[in-house]
């Protein structure tokens, strides 16, 4: 189904002024009907057709009656009631609280407790300073939604590639050895591979060579399952061709999170000869 046919054609905020919970509520619908009419106003007009958002008490304001929070405790704005309305139109189920939890959440929560973050901030930033035309807010308002817009464009789009990558990269594990992960391309793949059995991921580089990268013990961490000798640390060049004795190796980060090879046959024999060691009880010097 169309989403497009789900959102009517024509949609009621408040007017004045405005913050990023209902900036970005206008963002969303725009999204999701590209032709929807946003129109501000003191008061919903009681013969109104449309969908009503951050005024009015109804299905998606959220300033009256029984404020609604979610089990880890943030309240919904209006943005948060639209998102879990119609995320899946726009996103796989399992990624709708990807996008709630890293860019609704903070927006609602300000919105509900005046607890500050930057993008909510730079939204109120495009509020007339030293007007009081109601046409200025209403002009500042448009440009604020396409500001908004495509951020949350870009957020549903990179969720959607990830996504992708996630499905590929499931296959590529399901035909590899559980140890040495061999990617086509440089792609998102922590969300798959973190947790498993993989001990590395190679794949090319969009400089031309081809990456080594220790994975990750849990999201978020930069602690890695297993890492390369800690003298091959900061290294590059010879000096790393030396201290490895592998003429393939071109670069370790300082951290040892990362390397280099200049082929990828290099790179997956250093991956899987380090791999071997970290597995046979020989791991890093660190």
């Amino acid at each position: 189904m169309d989403v497009r046919q789900l959102v009517p054609q024509r949609a009621l905020t408040h007017a004045g002024i405005f913050h990023a919970d209902d900036v970005f509520s206008a963002a969303l619908l725009r999204i999701l009907n590209p032709s929807v009419e946003i129109i501000r106003a003191n008061a919903v007009p009681q013969a109104f057709d449309g969908l009503v958002f951050d005024i009015g008490g109804g299905e998606f304001d959220h300033h009256s009656g029984q404020l609604r929070y979610r089990d880890n405790g943030v309240p919904f704005s209006s943005l948060g009631l639209l998102w879990e309305r119609f995320a899946t139109l726009l996103v796989h189920p399992d990624d709708v609280r990807i996008i709630d939890e890293g860019l609704v959440q903070p927006i609602d929560l300000t919105d509900n407790t005046g607890r500050p973050n930057p993008l909510s901030q730079c939204v109120s930033d495009f509020n007339p300073i030293a007007s009081t035309d109601p046409s200025a807010f209403d002009e500042a308002f448009s440009s604020a939604v396409v500001f908004a817009k495509g951020i949350l464009e870009r957020r549903i789009a990179s969720i959607r590639a990830e996504r992708e990558d996630t499905d590929e990269g499931e296959r590529l594990m399901a035909q590899s050895d559980g140890l040495v992960l061999a990617l086509p391309r440089a792609m998102r793949w922590k969300r798959t591979v973190i947790g498993s059995s993989y001990l590395f991921v190679v794949y090319p580089s969009l400089r031309g060579d081809f990456i080594i990268q220790c994975v990750p013990k849990q999201s978020g961490s930069v602690e890695t399952v297993t890492s390369p000798p800690q003298a091959w640390w900061g290294l590059s060049g010879d000096d790393l061709k030396h201290v490895s004795d592998n003429p393939h190796l071109t670069f370790c980060h300082k951290t040892g999170f990362l390397m280099a090879a200049d082929t990828m046959d290099g790179a997956l024999a250093v991956a899987r000869e380090l791999a071997t060691k970290t597995t046979n009880g020989d791991g890093n010097d660190a």
